[in-house]
């Protein structure tokens, strides 16, 4: 498990890695400080790197308008407070 303060911290961490060091998914809040989630996930996607582009993403929020977040890459959404069983899935 690796955890980042906000998307730009996120961002330069997964830079650094090699694709066989990568996670196997990234939850995502869309209220982040510095960088939303929404803009975290364009910023990965214009990076341009395959291995980065199929790394699924669960984006968690107590925003309601999550349900409306059309991103692209968005593997799942859940509603905060998480509930195990829903992240387990």
């Amino acid at each position: 498990i690796q955890t980042a303060t906000n998307g730009f911290a996120a961002i330069e961490k997964l830079k650094k890695l090699k694709p066989h060091e990568y996670p196997c998914c990234i939850i995502l809040d869309l209220m982040m400080p510095e960088m939303t989630g929404e803009e975290f996930i364009f910023h990965i996607q214009a990076l341009g790197s395959f291995h980065l582009d199929s790394i699924p993403i669960v984006v968690s929020s107590a925003d309601p308008k999550m349900a409306q977040l059309d991103a692209p890459r968005v593997t799942y959404k859940l509603k905060k407070p998480i509930n195990i069983e829903d992240l387990e899935e």
